[in-house]
Order: C-alpha cells, then sequence, then structure tokens
C-alpha cells in the first residue's frame, strides 16, 4: 500500500506525516527497478520525491529512517546512488531523496529541503 503525498514537506515532517497516515513511513526502495516502479506510479517522478534513508551521525553510512526520521533501520542496499552520489555537497546533505533532474538513482540532500513523497506500510 503507497500513498503518494504532494503537500510538500521537509524530510522529518513527512516522516511523522507517513507516521500519522495510518503508521506509515517514507517509501524506502530496495532496488533501483522498485525505485522507477513505484515512483513513476506517483505521477511526480519528474518533481523528485523523499525516499526513507537517512545518514548517521558523524557521517556515518546510510540507514532506514524511523517513522520519525531518525537512523534505525537495515542499511541502505548497494546500487541506489545516482552517480557521484552521495557528495554531501556543504557538508550538509543527511537526507536522500529521488531528485528531478536525475532519471535514475538517489541523491543526498539537505533534510530541510521540502519535496514529495511517498508514504507505505512495507
Amino acid at each position: 500500500l503507497f500513498k503518494y503525498r504532494t503537500d510538500k514537506k521537509n524530510f522529518e515532517d513527512a516522516a511523522l506525516a507517513c507516521k500519522g497516515d495510518g503508521d506509515m513511513k517514507i517509501f524506502r526502495p530496495r532496488t533501483i527497478n522498485e525505485l522507477r516502479t513505484v515512483g513513476s506510479r506517483a505521477g511526480f517522478w519528474d518533481q523528485g520525491f523523499w525516499v526513507g534513508y537517512v545518514q548517521e551521525p558523524n557521517e556515518g553510512g546510510w540507514r532506514g529512517a524511523t517513522k520519525n526520521g531518525k537512523p534505525f533501520g537495515r542499511p541502505m542496499p548497494d546500487g541506489l546512488w545516482y552517480e557521484n552520489e552521495p557528495n554531501n555537497a556543504g557538508g550538509i546533505e543527511d537526507c536522500v531523496n529521488k531528485y528531478a533532474p536525475q532519471n535514475d538513482g538517489l541523491n543526498d540532500m539537505p533534510c530541510d529541503h521540502v519535496t514529495n513523497f511517498i508514504c507505505t506500510r512495507l
């Protein structure tokens, strides 16, 4: 079950909105194929959207986000990043999104950026 949200929010607020939508969480693709399939059904593939992974404290690895937007879940699978990502531009990119201009792959982004998001029970 997926709920496609166009009420753009920062990452933490998006995570809390998903939690409020029947205890859901931000969509975390496990493969590029899953990213394409679910993302293209959203109707905002070309606009970008949050993906439910965040960086661990102190520039650690990338993990699934809890329903409160904090790192806790399984490590992010390999092979999901867009070319030359993550790059931590400006030293402030600790959240992950599917960035609009990039056809495939994920991008690290400041968590206070506002964008669409997808909630899921999966």
